[in-house]
């Protein structure tokens, strides 16, 4: 990712709990600690991170490509597990 912040240091940044970000986005408190905590979650939709990155002040093409850059590891990990069985 470009961000030379976590998603975690730009909400901490605009001064937000993860609460408080639910609240903005309409995106459960719990789908934001998994997303700060780097745990993969499939194919995170458009809105989500339409509505993230305008609560956040991020730019919105600069987080999605993060986002399809984890699924992509994700796919070739997965790819990898296939080949070595």
């Amino acid at each position: 990712m470009n961000m030379s912040l976590s998603l975690k240091q730009y909400r901490r940044k605009r001064q937000l709990t993860q609460e408080e970000l639910s609240k903005l986005t309409g995106i459960s408190q719990s789908y934001i600690s998994r997303l700060e905590k780097d745990e993969f979650i499939h194919s995170i939709s458009s809105t989500k991170i339409i509505l993230l990155s305008d609560a956040l002040e991020i730019d919105t093409l600069e987080l999605a490509e993060y986002f399809f850059d984890k699924e992509r590891k994700h796919l070739n990990n997965m790819k990898k597990e296939l080949i070595n069985k």
